[in-house]
């Protein structure tokens, strides 16, 4: 599935700032491709693959585990925590 960031702008109720900054990050970690305007997952590697995999299993057994692991590393976790909600969470 490809979108564009009017389409993850809308679906994730997030504003066209925060959802571009998002996919420079996704493209540089090797798990989002931009083409021709539109962006979609696409892992660079198989363990790129295998990992995002893993946090998506782990994430649907242990939510709370995992939101906690990431606000830990952010320098202010309550607006990490309150950032997570903004992106709108992982849909598939």
């Amino acid at each position: 599935m490809t979108w564009t960031v009017e389409g993850l702008v809308k679906e994730l109720r997030a504003n066209t700032s925060l959802v571009t900054d998002c996919l420079i990050h996704l493209e540089r970690a090797g798990l989002a491709v931009a083409i021709d305007g539109t962006h979609r997952y696409q892992p660079a590697s198989k363990t790129l693959a295998k990992l995002a995999d893993d946090l998506q299993t782990a994430y649907a057994e242990r939510p709370f585990s995992i939101i906690s692991a990431i606000t830990s590393l952010r320098p202010d976790p309550l607006k990490g925590f309150a950032d997570s909600f903004r992106l709108g969470g992982w849909k598939q």
